[in-house]
């Protein structure tokens, strides 16, 4: 029995569209809706229903990650470096040091942590990530998108089915799954990291677009996750995000915004560490000319910044078994607050 996109040919299925999509030497099958993009872009469509349209840097993302572009300067876990020290290594892709290229990006995947997107919209980067080997967790506010992500991600796991099958490079499907997640929320951020965690990797494509949606929410959600992670006692993920400028220069100010935070080790990789097609300048944009027109950002937790209310909060854990998370509930409030929450139920 075929799939989902295995039922249609270039014509529409409840209003979405197929596209292939070459990535990571993948060929994928996206179910989207191609009259959104140029709804989302004329600034017709709410900023809560864009998840069905195939983002620029989904592809982008999906490239940088599946082949591990990030690992030679210096951006996974051990090898983290705080801002100001001397770049690691050379600038090579670790595909390209580690042959047989096919070969590496599954073998890479397959031995991570969990890895969480957020704003998964169709799920490119889950299908992705997932025909190397990789356990995902997609996540996104719109119910619409999760269920267009699992479609296209069915057909992607036939695929690689089909590969492995076939003894063709790869280990096989991985594993992902769906849930909704709106930012903001830290007690659902916090139950995604205690259901389905811990998480090796924090990812997000095209999540910023001006004041409709601006960097606070998302670093709130990413502050949560952090803060129910180290609750948990695991080692902090690295966040990898890939960002567009296209209306106010959301590169720079995400950047900002999280470095006000205090807790953030925050990184941008050079330009010419991105995929081919990704270089350039952005033009056209209110405040962005002159500026990369895409970027990929790392965020990774300082250390220290968040030990002391998480210790806590794991001695509490473990004095009362679990710490129920509902609204209003001890993990919305600061990490300060956490601590002398803490103290006083002591």
């Amino acid at each position: 029995m075929g799939s989902a996109a295995d039922n249609v040919n270039s014509k529409t299925l409840r209003g979405l569209e197929v596209e292939t999509v070459s990535a990571c030497g993948l060929e994928l099958r996206i179910l989207r809706r191609r009259k959104d993009f140029f709804a989302a872009c004329a600034g017709d469509l709410p900023i809560t229903s864009t998840g069905l349209v195939l983002w620029e840097c989904g592809l982008l993302l999906s490239e940088y990650l599946g082949f591990a572009y990030f690992l030679p300067n210096g951006f996974n876990g051990s090898m983290w470096k705080s801002e100001g020290e001397d770049d690691l290594g050379t600038h090579c892709p670790w595909w390209q040091l580690h042959p047989p290229a096919p070969v590496v990006p599954s073998k890479f995947w397959r031995e991570q942590r969990c890895v969480l997107e957020l704003g998964g919209g169709c799920g490119l980067v889950t299908a992705v990530l997932a025909s190397f080997g990789a356990k995902v967790v997609c996540t996104d506010g719109d119910g619409a998108a999760l269920r267009t992500a699992a479609m296209n991600c069915a057909d992607a796991r036939v695929r690689a089915d089909r590969r492995h099958a076939s003894g063709e490079s790869g280990s096989g499907w991985g594993f992902c799954t769906f849930r909704e997640l709106a930012w903001g929320d830290r007690a659902a951020a916090a139950s995604v990291v205690r259901e389905a965690g811990p998480f090796g990797h924090v990812v997000g494509s095209d999540l910023l677009y001006g004041e409709k949606s601006p960097p606070g929410p998302l670093l709130e959600t990413l502050e949560a996750l952090a803060e129910a992670q180290l609750l948990e006692e695991h080692e902090p993920f690295l966040v990898t995000l890939a960002v567009k400028n296209r209306c106010c220069d959301e590169v720079k100010g995400f950047q900002q915004a999280a470095r006000r935070r205090g807790i953030w080790d925050v990184r941008c990789a050079d330009q010419e560490d991105l995929p081919e097609g990704f270089h350039g300048e952005a033009s056209g944009f209110y405040s962005s000319d002159g500026q990369p027109a895409y970027a990929v950002i790392h965020l990774r937790l300082r250390p220290g910044k968040l030990d002391l209310a998480s210790e806590k909060l794991a001695s509490c854990a473990r004095a009362e078994k679990r710490p129920k998370v509902s609204a209003g509930s001890d993990l919305e409030k600061s990490s300060d607050e956490l601590a002398m929450a803490c103290q006083k139920k002591k």
